[in-house]
Parts: structure tokens; sequence; C-alpha cells
């Protein structure tokens, strides 16, 4: 299965879970299959592996899709900080699914001759930086 039909996988899943949770929208699948490409391509950029790749991407995916938003509702007065932190839990439980999903769907558990260190692959860390800057 080519790298293609994985992120369209993970996608379908990702939609799907939405859509069992709060009602299809074709805004919550676009921005589901734009967070599943941009993921994808952090997962090519670098040279991570098994549970180093899974944490790197659930700190990506929690932090920006998760953190950052509620981080603005509290702010803005539009969420209490009570349902933030209670949202954010369900938000911790998702991003970890969408991280092992991702790592398992992409065949990055095991280091592969790609993604060993000697190829011209980003850092981990370097990545995280970059979304932290």
């Amino acid at each position: 299965m080519n790298t293609v039909m994985r992120v369209l996988l993970v996608w379908a899943l990702m939609t799907a879970v939405t859509a069992a949770t709060s009602g299809f929208s074709w805004n919550n699948s676009l921005a589901a299959l734009l967070t599943v490409a941009v993921l994808t391509l952090v997962v090519r950029a670098t040279n991570a592996s098994g549970w180093s790749l899974a944490s790197m991407l659930f700190t990506l995916y929690f932090g920006i899709t998760w953190v950052n938003t509620h981080i603005e509702a509290v702010l803005f007065h539009v969420m209490s900080p009570n349902d933030a932190a209670k949202s954010l839990v369900l938000g911790a439980a998702t991003a970890f699914m969408v991280a092992m999903v991702l790592t398992t769907a992409l065949n990055r558990w095991i280091q592969t001759p790609e993604s060993l260190p000697g190829t011209a692959r980003t850092k981990p860390w370097r990545i995280l930086l970059a979304v932290l800057a």
C-alpha cells in the first residue's frame, strides 16, 4: 500500500470518528485531510521511528489542534476553564490515537532503510522547535 492510500485511510478514520462524535461536516473533513497531510510530511521529513515518532506526532497534533485552540477559547471567553480542561482530556486521547494510527499506517514502528540516521532527514527536535517558534 503506497503512502497516498495510507494517508487517505487515516483521513477516512479521522473523518469517521469526528462524524460519529459531532456529526459530519465538510469543514471537519477538510481539516482532517490537511492535518493528516501535514503530519505525513513531518513523518517523511524525519528519521524518527517508533515511540519517538509517535510522541512527536502526539505533541504536534495535541499542541496545535487542541491546546492552542483551547487557550484562545478560554482567553476570549468562548469556553470556561473547566470545560476546556474536560475537553483537553478528550483531545489528549484523540491525539494519542491519531499518533498511533499514523505511525502504524506509515510503517514507522521500526526503522526502515530510508529512516536510518545516515540519511538527509531532519531531527525530531528541530521539527518540534520550529513548531514552538
